[in-house]
């Protein structure tokens, strides 16, 4: 069941990545209305859209940071539910707003990356670990990437904006998701102290 979960939740973060990175330079062309030197706004709307994803890098080592303290599947909820205001207010803000939003957005999505990351290492011996990571990584580039479409018809059906609030749905899934980890985990150190109370302390 752990497993299952992991899984789920690889494929709903990477679902977001996929769905939000795809419309990024387009929404950002629109709604960034100060020039850059000569630019036009499809210039402009990359520039920024690149600047975001260098967020990543930062995000990135936060999260691996983050995934060596105790408390990993609590931090993963921590991690999900953050992003989520950022996403929100993406859908309803312009110019330095939405650079600003955006620039946190990413930062703990791609956090969210690498303490995954460790979380199927923990769940997973020695023997089967590159099988768990084929389907790790399966969930998150095969079935993630149906975002696009989602996304796609989204925008196509209501506008460039909607695309964000939809993805924020989707996230609500995702915490969802990790705080059954946090749950499963709590249940599994709870029986744990259950089945190994404390040794009496000898007498000297």
């Amino acid at each position: 069941m752990p497993l299952i979960l992991i899984y789920l939740l690889n494929m709903l973060h990477s679902f977001v990545y996929h769905g939000t990175i795809l419309f990024l330079p387009a929404y950002m062309a629109k709604n960034i209305s100060f020039q850059v030197f000569s630019w036009d706004s499809v210039a402009v709307g990359g520039m920024f859209s690149g600047i975001v994803l260098c967020m990543g890098v930062f995000g990135q080592y936060f999260g691996g940071a983050l995934g060596q303290k105790p408390g990993l599947e609590r931090n993963v909820v921590i991690l999900s539910a953050a992003g989520l205001p950022f996403i929100l207010a993406m859908a309803f803000t312009r110019d330095f707003f939405l650079v600003g939003v955006s620039l946190v957005f990413f930062f703990f999505n791609f956090a969210l990356q690498p303490a995954t990351n460790v979380l199927l290492a923990q769940r997973t011996t020695v023997p089967m670990r590159g099988t768990a990571f084929g389907i790790f990584f399966f969930a998150a580039f095969g079935l993630g990437s149906l975002a696009s479409s989602f996304a796609g018809y989204i925008a196509q059906r209501f506008d460039l904006p909607w695309v964000f609030v939809g993805l924020s749905f989707i996230i609500l899934i995702l915490i969802v998701v990790a705080f059954m980890l946090l749950t499963i985990k709590n249940r599994e150190t709870i029986g744990s102290q259950i089945s190994q109370p404390g040794r009496a302390v000898p007498k000297s």
